[in-house]
């Protein structure tokens, strides 16, 4: 069958599942908690919450990271920095690892919340940390991508972009780490000593942070397009333009990408070939990442509102409103979903779905994440 023949069947699929399926009737989420202090959270933070063992981690523009109880909301600890925090929290071997505007990436014990030890870089770190083979990797706006050693912070080797490394987060696969700057570029190191790889200009400024899956490299630019890289040779697979800037980490799922852009939609993407499948555009932009589990996606917006997508067609199943831009990827586990906006907020998934994402652990081979 031709590519055109193909494109048109997909088409003809995707108006008939609609058409037996309906258009939106979105149900409003349950809410089972909501979490403030310190008289409420000036700002919106980009820090997404992460989930592990009965815990919600996430930092916050109050310049603290909490720990609270999955279920009930209720504080275990926070740990105060000097800076609003932006970084995500990640998880791994009881330990909690997360980067401050301050310029600092902190590892803290994650049932106690004590400092096990606090690295200073140049600049400020809004990117997240990655775990992954007994090191962690974290770019910093002083242009460097860092790999210190996990239990002690000691430092292994650094990579010099050129530019800052604002929002991207490392992904690591196969021996190699993908880290993107404000230089246009996405490069490829080896996560053992550093060298680099390869490079690729993407044409405009990156905010998005690399996923790895399949042997490929998939980053959006604000260059309007979204990449699909060989992972080995950084060669370009194929492109995909949008009508504007692409913010988001693309989430990759079943064969489908899934990622948000400052069009105002959601775009689904054939993973193998960018053959575009669905988009649905909502109340402003997206900058937060999609997280997938196996029925729906779920993607917070600047116009305030979190959205539950089917994720085969694209029809809104369910929404949640807060009162601040989500910018932050939200994380779903045992049926509940966690939102960091003006507050923390937990609540149900779209028909007791129980999925959960993200999909890895510590952002090894990422799928997507903040």
């Amino acid at each position: 069958m031709r590519p055109s023949h193909v494109k048109a069947f997909l088409y003809v699929v995707m108006a008939l599942q609609l058409l037996f399926w309906g258009c939106d009737d979105p149900q409003q989420a349950e809410l089972v908690w909501e979490f403030v202090e310190d008289g409420g959270f000036k700002t919106f933070s980009y820090s997404s919450p992460a989930v592990a063992d009965g815990r919600v981690y996430v930092g916050t523009s109050s310049k603290k990271l909490y720990c609270l109880d999955a279920l009930t909301g209720e504080k275990y600890w926070d740990f105060q920095t000097e800076e609003k925090i932006d970084s995500s929290p990640v998880v791994s071997d009881g330990l909690v690892y997360f980067g401050g505007m301050d310029g600092r990436l902190y590892c803290l014990s994650a049932q106690s919340g004590e400092k096990v030890w606090e690295f200073e870089t140049g600049k400020p770190v809004w990117s997240s940390p990655a775990v992954s083979g007994g090191s962690v990797f974290v770019g910093s706006q002083d242009y460097y991508l860092y790999c210190l050693d996990a239990q002690s912070g000691a430092e292994i080797w650094r990579f010099a972009t050129e530019a800052g490394i604002t929002a991207p987060t490392p992904a690591v696969a196969d021996g190699s780490v993908y880290i993107a700057g404000n230089d246009n570029n996405i490069y490829c190191v080896d996560a053992d000593t550093g060298a680099e790889t390869w490079r690729f200009d993407t044409g405009g400024m990156v905010q998005s942070s690399p996923s790895v899956a399949g042997g490929y490299v998939y980053i959006g630019s604000n260059s309007k397009n979204l990449f699909c890289l060989d992972a080995q040779t950084g060669r370009q697979v194929w492109m995909y333009m949008c009508e504007l800037h692409l913010f988001p980490t693309p989430s990759i799922v079943d064969g489908r990408v899934y990622v948000g852009a400052a069009d105002w939609k959601m775009h689904c993407l054939d993973a193998a070939t960018g053959l575009h499948l669905w988009e649905k555009k909502v109340g402003d932009i997206f900058k937060a990442t999609a997280a997938v589990t196996d029925k729906y996606l779920y993607a917070g917006s600047k116009d305030m509102t979190l959205y539950c997508l089917d994720r085969l067609t694209g029809s809104i199943k369910m929404e949640f409103a807060t009162q601040n831009w989500i910018y932050s990827s939200a994380a779903v586990a045992d049926g509940h979903v966690y939102i960091n906006s003006d507050k923390i907020y937990c609540i149900k998934t779209a028909d007791g779905d129980s999925g959960s994402w993200p999909m890895l652990k510590c952002n090894e081979a990422r799928t997507g994440s903040k």
